[in-house]
């Protein structure tokens, strides 16, 4: 929570190393939802400091311990952020399929985007529709929504 508390201040470095410190502590304690939510918040700082690779590989590996222990609900946040960390690499298409992915698992879940969260959202994905043609960006994210959520993971881990 510290490290939430700081990235919520704008203090990135002091976040990261508050979250440092949790992983530490869950890894030693075994807690793999624990580990995972620590990684998605450092992969999420990572992005906003515009370091994709280490952002990716923070996400690739709370996806991983997600879709181990069943943990849905969080594989659909990760699903949205692999997709603007994928938009970032300048792969729109890609990005809108993960986007559509993870609309699809939110509407099978029942686990509708929190209202506090709506507007982040939005910008990413009008970030993706403007990098693609109308009728390419709704072909992707059809396609999104149609993956199976071992297909989506799939997809987002590559």
């Amino acid at each position: 929570n510290l490290g939430v508390l700081a990235r919520l201040d704008g203090d990135l470095e002091a976040s990261v190393e508050y979250y440092d410190k949790a992983l530490s502590f869950f890894r030693a304690w075994g807690d793999k939802l624990a580990m995972a939510r620590v990684l998605m918040n450092l992969g999420e700082v990572k992005m906003e400091q515009d370091e994709l690779g280490a952002a990716k590989g923070f996400i690739r590996g709370s996806l991983v311990l997600c879709r181990e222990i069943g943990a849905h609900w969080d594989i659909a946040d990760l699903l949205e952020i692999m997709a603007s960390i994928t938009d970032g690499f300048g792969r729109a298409t890609d990005a809108a399929r993960l986007f559509g992915a993870a609309e699809g698992l939110r509407d099978l879940l029942g686990a509708p985007l929190p209202p506090g969260e709506r507007a982040a959202y939005e910008r990413r994905i009008d970030r993706v529709r403007r990098g693609l043609p109308e009728d390419r960006f709704a072909a992707a994210w059809a396609e999104g929504r149609g993956l199976s959520l071992d297909e989506a993971i799939m997809r987002a881990l590559s």
